[in-house]
C-alpha cells in the first residue's frame, strides 16, 4: 500500500510498498517529520515493507528501524507497479479455486452465477441479459477464487474469454456485437440463480413459478 501523497495512510498488518514516488515523498520532509513517518511505517503491526527499484541507499537507512522493530525487510530490483502485479499473482496462486458449470455475469452491478442443467436455457437468458445493457464475466465455466474468507470472487478464462455459446446460434463474440462495455474480467459473487424445469419434483406444484425457492449454496467454505 504506497503512503505517499494525498492517500498518506499505512494500513497495518498489510504488505508496504516503498519505490521511487515513497522514496522522493520522504526526502521533501522536514527531518522530524520523516522520523514520525518511518516510525509508523516500521511499526509493530506492519506485516512487511518491500523496498522496490533497488533503493539500496534507503533500505540500509529503514533497516534499522526495521530492526528495532522487528519488521521483515525485502529489497528487490522490480519497479513498485512489478512488483504489485507479481505479487498479485502469487497471491492468486496460492488461493483455493474451482470451476462451477453455468454462466456468471454482472446485472445491476451485482455477480450474479446462473447454474441448472444442460440445455435449460442458461446461455439464453445470459444473452437476453446482455441485450439489456447487463455484462458477461465467463461462460460455461466460470473460475471461482476465494479471495477472502467469505468473499468469492468469478473470473474467465482466458480461452473463452468475451465468448458466449447460444444454442441454436453457435459461438458469438459478445465484444464484437456488443462492445467493450458488455464484458466484465471479474466480479464478487453474491448470487446465485439455479434453473431447473417447472415438471422436476424438486420444484413443489404449489410453488409460484415467480417466488421460487431461496437456498445457501456452499463454495471453496463461503456461503
Amino acid at each position: 500500500i504506497p503512503f505517499y501523497g494525498l492517500m498518506n495512510w499505512i494500513h497495518p498488518p498489510r504488505l508496504q510498498i516503498f519505490g521511487v514516488e515513497e522514496s522522493a515523498f520522504l526526502n521533501s520532509l522536514e527531518p522530524m517529520v520523516q522520523e514520525v513517518l518511518v516510525n509508523q511505517l516500521l511499526g509493530p503491526t506492519t506485516g512487511v515493507v518491500l523496498v522496490c527499484d533497488n533503493l539500496a541507499d534507503q533500505a540500509a537507512i529503514l533497516k534499522v528501524g526495521a530492526d528495532a522493530s522487528g519488521t521483515p525487510l525485502w529489497l528487490t530490483a522490480s519497479s513498485s507497479v512489478v512488483a504489485l502485479e507479481q505479487l498479485y499473482h502469487y497471491r492468486h496462486s496460492l488461493e483455493a479455486s474451482t470451476v462451477i458449470h453455468g454462466e456468471l455475469l454482472e446485472v445491476f452491478g451485482m455477480g450474479v452465477l446462473i447454474t441448472g442443467g444442460s440445455g435449460i436455457g442458461k446461455s439464453e437468458l445470459a444473452l437476453d441479459l446482455i441485450s439489456r445493457g447487463h455484462r458477461l464475466i465467463a461462460d460455461d465455466t466460470p473460475n471461482l477464487i476465494r479471495v477472502a474468507p467469505d468473499v468469492l470472487e468469478g473470473t474467465c478464462p482466458p480461452t473463452i474469454s468475451d465468448l458466449l455459446e447460444v444454442r441454436g446460434l453457435g459461438i458469438l463474440n459478445i465484444r464484437r456485437m456488443f462492445g467493450d462495455s458488455a464484458i466484465k474480467r471479474n466480479k464478487r459473487v453474491r448470487l446465485m440463480i439455479n434453473l431447473v424445469k417447472q415438471e422436476e419434483e424438486s420444484v413443489p406444484s404449489d410453488e409460484s413459478r415467480l417466488r421460487g425457492l431461496r437456498d445457501v449454496q456452499v463454495i471453496l467454505g463461503v456461503g
